[in-house]
C-alpha cells in the first residue's frame, strides 16, 4: 500500500515497567470536558490498544492548511503537554487530516495527544487533549531473537502466531514484529491460533480451537474487537484455515464423518468438507465434501499424526483451502493422503489431483514430489509454493534423525496441468514432522516457518539465509503455525464501519449499528452482531460460567451475567425462579432437579406430587376436597413448604392432633424476635417438646407408636448430574473394498 504524506516510518521502542496509573481517569474527565462531539477520533478516546503502530485521525477544520500533532507520555496532570517532550511531532497536510505513526511509541504506557491547525504558516490553538493507553506484552511471550545473514531482508513487518506443547502459553498470541524483532502488535486467543491473516480491511482473520475442542472462525479488528465469528456447530467446527472469498464471504474446511467398511470391518473415519459461508447470515453457499469425491481406497497406513482424539480414523486431514480468482480454483492440501487437488470453483469437478500413487489411481501426476505437505501457495507465474514435512518421503515413514522438511516451488507442465517437478527447493536445517508454511515474498526471498523448531528463516534465491528469527528452544517448547510478512500493519478502512459512532476498534459489533454496544453474555460481541449472524447470545465459544461446557452445549446459557448461564447440574442452583413460582430455584426451592423436570414445582405444589419426599410413610398432600380450609387426611398435612427444614415432624403439622387446644408444633420465628405474632410464623405447641416423647399423636388402636411424635423426618434433596457427550456425525456407509 502506498504510504501516505506524514507517515512516519521507524521501528518502536518497547519498554516494560512498572508505575502507578493514578490520575489518568482524571485526566480522561478533563479530556472529555474539553473535547466536542466528533465524527471521527483515531485512536477512540481512552482506549488500551494492542499495538504501537497507531493510526492518528480527527475532524478537519475548514482552512487550514497543515495539521500538527503531538503525542506525550501522559503524567494523568490537566495538561501532560506543560513539561513533557513529545515522542511524535509531525505535520501533515490538510487535505488529509491522518497520521499513521511506527515510531516513538512503546507498550504499557499512558499516552495523551492533541492537533492544531496551521494557516499560512501560523499555528492556531491545540485543540483538545485526548488520551489512550498501550496494554503491556503478555507475560507469556518469549524472547524474539533475530539474527541477520547475507543481503538485506524483503521490507514490511513479520505476522506469526506462537503456541506452546506444555502449556507455558495458555491458548495462543498472535504478534506482528519488526525486522528487528521488536513486537509492534499482539492480541491473545484462549483456544489458539492456526491460521492467520491481515485483510485489506486492517482486520485480521484466524482459525483457533483445533485442540480444545471450540474450533472456529473469527474476524478481529487489530485491537480484538469481534465483527464475526462462524457457527458453533458441530458440523460446521471451522478448522486450520479461513480464506476470504472475494464477494467478502469466508471459505474454511470442517469435519465431517462417515462409517467406512475396511477389510470387512466397520469404521467411523474422519473426513472433511469444504465451505463457503455467508458472513452475513453464516449459511453454507458452497460445500464440497471429501468422502464424495475422494475413494476410501486411498489412505494413508498409519496417520496417527495429530489425531484429535474422538475415536475416528483421522483419514484426510486437509490443512489448507485456499480460491484462487485467476483461475476460479479452490486448492486443498490433504495431508493425510499427501495429497493436493484442485477443484474447479463453478463445476466442483477436480481438475487434478497431485501427490502419492495410490490403489484407486485417482491422483494425476506428483508421486513422491512431498508429503504430509502444508500451505500451497500460487505464484504469479502460475508455479505453485509448498513447505514438503517429508513425513512419507519416499514412501518410507520417517522419524526425527531420518526425516527432512523442504521448502518448494513446483512448476506444472500441460494444461491444464499434467505434470509437475520441483523448480526450486530449500531443506530446513532440521525436520519438521508437523505444522509448516513458505511464501514467495515479493522481491523473490522466501519466507519459511520450521514451526515445530519456532524458527522463521528468510532465504534467497540462491538459497542464502537472509535473515532468521526464532525463539527459545529446549523447555518450555514453543511451535508456529504459519507466519506472513505484511507490507504495513496499518491500512486504509473506514474508522466507523457502520456509522453508529463508534469507531470499530471500541465497537463491540463493528458492522451492525448499536451505539448502546449491549453485550449480554460479555464476550465482547454485542447482541445485534449475535442476532445478525442467527446465533445464540451463548454462541461465543467460551466456558463463561465455569461449568466444564461450553456455551453452545450448555443449555442453561442464556447470558453470562445471568445466572441461569449454567450447567443442568446446576439448574436449581442458580437463585433464578426458573419455574415462575416466586422462589429461586436453591436453596429456595428445593424441589427442582432439572427445568425439564417436572420435580422443579412451585412451594404450593411440592406437597402435591404423590411423592413421599419426607420418607414418613405418608404421600406428602392431598387436596382440600371439602372446602373447609384444611387438607384431606389420611395425606401428609405436615408438608407445607419444601424451604422449612422438617417436612411432616411429630410437632410440625399444623393439626392439634392430641386434643390440647394447641397447634402441634415446635414454633417458627421467622425474624428471631422471640415472638410467634408476625405473618407467617407460628407459637409453639408445648405439649410436642421432642421427637424422643411418643405424645403428639395418640397411641393407634393396636398399640405401638404412631406416625407422629416418634417418626423423625428427613428432608431429602437431590440435583441431578448432567452427563453431556459429543455428537458424532455418522453420514454413510462406504467401502474400502
Amino acid at each position: 500500500m502506498a504510504q501516505k504524506t506524514g507517515v512516519i516510518i521507524g521501528s518502536g521502542r518497547i519498554r516494560m515497567r512498572s508505575r502507578t496509573k493514578a490520575g489518568f481517569a482524571v485526566g480522561l474527565l478533563v479530556a472529555l470536558a474539553a473535547g466536542s462531539a466528533q465524527a471521527i477520533l483515531l485512536p477512540p478516546e481512552a482506549i488500551v490498544l494492542h499495538q504501537i503502530h497507531v493510526q492518528f485521525e480527527w475532524p478537519a477544520v475548514g482552512g487550514a492548511d497543515e495539521y500538527q500533532l503531538q503525542v506525550v507520555e501522559d503524567d494523568g496532570s490537566p495538561d501532560p503537554f506543560a513539561s513533557a517532550i513529545p515522542v511524535v511531532d509531525v505535520t501533515v497536510p490538510a487535505t488529509d487530516p491522518r497520521a499513521a505513526v511506527t515510531s516513538g511509541l512503546m507498550f504499557d504506557e499512558l499516552w495523551a495527544w492533541r492537533v492544531r491547525e496551521i494557516v499560512l504558516g501560523t499555528p492556531g490553538a491545540w485543540g483538545s487533549t485526548h488520551r489512550f493507553e498501550t496494554a503491556a506484552l503478555p507475560g507469556s511471550l518469549p524472547a524474539i531473537t533475530v539474527t541477520p545473514g547475507v543481503g538485506t531482508p524483503e521490507p514490511g513487518l513479520t505476522m506469526f502466531n506462537i503456541g506452546s506443547t506444555n502449556g507455558t502459553i495458555a491458548g495462543g498470541i498472535a504478534i506482528a514484529v519488526d525486522a528487528a524483532g521488536n513486537p509492534v502488535w499482539f492480541l491473545e486467543q484462549p483456544d489458539g491460533f492456526l491460521d492467520l491473516r491481515l485483510l485489506d480491511t486492517g482486520r485480521i482473520l484466524s482459525v483457533s480451537g483445533l485442540f480444545a475442542g471450540t474450533d472456529r472462525a473469527r474476524e478481529h479488528t487489530q485491537n480484538g474487537q469481534l465483527a464475526w465469528i462462524s457457527p458453533n456447530d458441530p458440523d460446521l467446527r471451522a478448522h486450520h484455515e479461513a480464506f476470504p472469498m472475494p464477494g467478502g464471504n469466508v471459505l474454511t474446511i470442517v469435519y465431517t464423518y462417515a462409517v467406512v467398511s475396511n477389510g470387512g470391518a466397520p469404521e467411523l473415519w474422519r473426513g472433511d468438507r469444504y465451505v463457503e459461508l455467508d458472513r452475513t447470515t453464516n449459511q453454507v453457499v458452497w460445500d464440497w465434501n471429501t468422502f464424495d469425491h475422494f475413494s476410501t481406497l486411498d489412505f494413508d497406513p498409519s496417520p496417527g499424526t495429530l489425531d484429535l482424539g474422538d475415536g475416528a480414523f483421522n483419514w484426510t486431514h486437509t490443512n489448507a483451502v485456499v480460491y484462487n480468482a485467476a483461475d476460479d480454483s479452490v486448492y486443498v492440501s490433504v495431508r493425510h493422503l499427501s495429497r493436493v487437488t484442485r477443484i474447479d470453483y463453478s463445476t466442483q469437478a477436480i481438475v487434478y489431483n497431485m501427490g502419492f500413487d495410490m490403489p484407486s489411481g485417482d491422483p494425476d501426476f506428483g508421486d513422491n514430489l512431498f508429503s504430509f505437505q502444508h500451505a500451497p501457495q500460487l505464484l504469479a507465474n502460475g508455479n505453485m509454493m509448498l513447505f514438503d514435512n517429508g513425513n512419507r518421503r519416499d514412501h518410507l515413514e520417517h522419524t526425527p534423525a531420518t526425516g527432512v522438511s523442504k521448502a518448494l516451488e513446483l512448476a506444472f507442465t500441460g494444461t491444464p496441468p499434467t505434470g509437475a517437478s520441483i523448480d526450486w527447493e530449500w531443506t530446513l536445517p532440521a525436520y519438521q514432522a508437523f505444522v509448516g508454511d513458505t511464501d514467495r515474498l515479493p522481491g523473490g526471498n522466501t519466507l519459511v516457518t520450521a514451526g515445530v523448531s519456532a524458527k522463521l528463516y528468510e532465504i534467497d534465491a540462491a538459497g542464502a539465509e537472509v535473515w532468521r528469527l526464532e525463539l527459545p528452544t529446549g523447555v518450555p517448547t514453543y511451535v508456529i503455525y504459519r507466519a506472513e510478512r505484511i507490507a504495513a500493519l496499518l491500512v486504509d478502512g473506514p474508522g466507523d464501519s457502520d456509522g453508529d459512532g463508534l469507531t470499530d476498534d471500541a465497537d463491540n459489533c463493528p458492522d451492525h449499528a448499536n451505539a448502546d454496544q449491549a453485550d449480554c453474555d460479555g464476550d465482547g460481541f454485542g447482541d445485534v452482531c449475535t442476532a445478525a449472524l442467527g446465533l445464540s447470545r451463548c454462541d461465543d465459544g467460551l466456558d463463561n460460567d465455569g461449568d466444564g461446557l461450553t456455551d453452545g452445549s450448555d443449555p442453561g446459557c442464556a447470558c453470562a451475567d445471568d445466572p441461569s448461564e449454567r450447567s443442568a447440574a446446576l439448574v436449581c442452583d442458580d437463585e433464578v425462579d426458573d419455574d415462575g413460582d416466586g422462589l429461586a430455584a436453591a436453596p429456595e426451592d428445593p424441589g427442582c432437579d432439572d427445568p425439564s423436570d417436572p420435580s422443579e414445582r412451585s412451594a404450593s405444589l411440592v406437597c402435591d406430587n404423590g411423592i413421599d419426599d419426607d420418607l414418613d410413610g405418608l404421600t406428602d398432600f392431598v387436596p382440600d376436597g371439602d372446602g373447609d380450609g384444611l387438607p384431606d387426611p389420611p395425606g401428609d398435612i405436615g408438608c407445607r413448604d419444601p424451604t422449612w427444614p422438617l417436612e411432616d415432624p411429630e410437632c410440625a403439622d399444623e393439626v392439634d392432633n392430641d386434643g390440647d387446644g394447641a397447634v402441634d408444633f415446635l414454633g417458627i420465628d421467622l425474624n428471631g424476635d422471640g415472638d410467634f405474632d408476625d405473618p407467617g410464623e407460628f407459637p409453639p405447641d408445648p405439649q410436642c417438646t421432642s421427637p424422643s416423647k411418643n405424645r403428639e399423636r395418640p397411641t393407634p388402636p393396636g398399640g405401638g407408636g404412631g406416625p407422629g411424635c416418634g417418626a423423625g423426618a428427613e428432608l431429602v434433596l437431590l440435583l441431578g448430574a448432567g452427563l453431556w457427550w459429543r455428537r458424532q456425525r455418522v453420514g454413510r456407509t462406504y467401502s474400502t473394498a
